[in-house]
């Protein structure tokens, strides 16, 4: 039977002419290939259509992921340039037992006059009372501050190297250090005592274990530590200026050395270091165990 659509009733035989006629209908190329017909050509369309989009796909994900990459690079450079590292703290970070004390540095006035108007103690000459405060002040026989293990890496301890305290019935466990900032002082505090007109009061008063031991060694502190301000002095480089006043009418000239300088906290330090670390036994009570490294000497 043939197919109806709606009222009208098509034949078998009107079928076949009609796909005959649409054969003969069907275009052709001029070396005789048949072209596309209506059917084929959406395929091919949809093909190049899927090609399309995939590069298009591509493009715009290569552009977001350098947009994004951009994006990061810009909050990094950010990052580095609102959080310097600063001169006083170590490339790998302040040791977490110490954070308290890595406050953001603040400006203060440093007013060193030539003269001393201030009558400052830490410029007396061969004096007791100055010698008692410097020792209070350099915290030169303060305790240490102990590193737990986990945290070694952090602080730049090498456990292959430095000594470890494992003594928990003492209350001694951890890395024994001390803070850079004692020991700088210190050494300051050393050259003032040999100073030519210090030195016969410092022979005479101090005795062991600052100021005792072979003359070799006495010098060798001494070099140790002009060594240890001169690389410290070299490692901050202030590039503040110091301007100049005209000395008299001849011509001459001197500095204006009160300046605004951007400063640590040192009394901070000083009072953390008095309050906060754990006295060393005596010589002797804690040992290197077997296998642990240790030196002979000095280093």
């Amino acid at each position: 039977m043939a197919p109806s659509f709606g009222s009208s009733t098509v034949s078998k035989e009107e079928i076949e002419d009609t796909v005959g006629l649409l054969s003969k209908d069907h275009p052709s190329s001029e070396d005789g290939s048949p072209l596309p017909t209506w059917r084929e050509v959406p395929n091919k369309f949809n093909t190049s259509l899927s090609k399309t989009r995939f590069l298009l796909a591509g493009v715009v994900t290569l552009s977001l992921t350098n947009i994004a990459t951009f994006l990061l690079l810009v909050v990094l450079a950010t990052r580095q340039q609102a959080c310097p590292l600063a001169v006083n703290h170590p490339p790998t970070g302040v040791a977490h037992a110490v954070e308290k004390l890595a406050g953001p540095p603040k400006p203060q006035l440093l007013n060193v006059t030539f003269y001393d108007h201030d009558q400052s103690i830490f410029r007396k000459h061969a004096s007791d009372v100055a010698d008692a405060f410097w020792y209070e002040y350099t915290q030169v026989d303060s305790g240490v501050i102990l590193i737990p293990e986990e945290d070694a890496e952090q602080a730049a301890i090498d456990k292959s190297r430095h000594a470890y305290f494992d003594s928990p019935e003492m209350g001694l466990v951890g890395y024994p250090v001390k803070v850079e900032a004692i020991h700088q002082m210190h050494c300051l505090n050393l050259l003032r005592m040999n100073l030519y007109y210090n030195i016969d009061h410092t022979r005479e008063t101090c005795g062991p274990p600052h100021c005792a031991g072979p003359e070799k060694y006495v010098q060798l502190h001494i070099d140790h530590c002009v060594e240890v301000l001169r690389l410290r002095l070299q490692c901050t480089a202030d590039v503040g200026v110091t301007p100049l006043l005209w000395l008299g009418q001849e011509g001459r000239l001197t500095g204006d050395m009160a300046r605004v300088h951007t400063c640590s906290d040192y009394e901070a330090v000083r009072k953390f270091v008095a309050e906060e670390t754990t006295k060393l036994p005596n010589p002797g009570v804690i040992v290197p165990k077997n296998g642990e490294f240790y030196v002979d000497d000095y280093i």
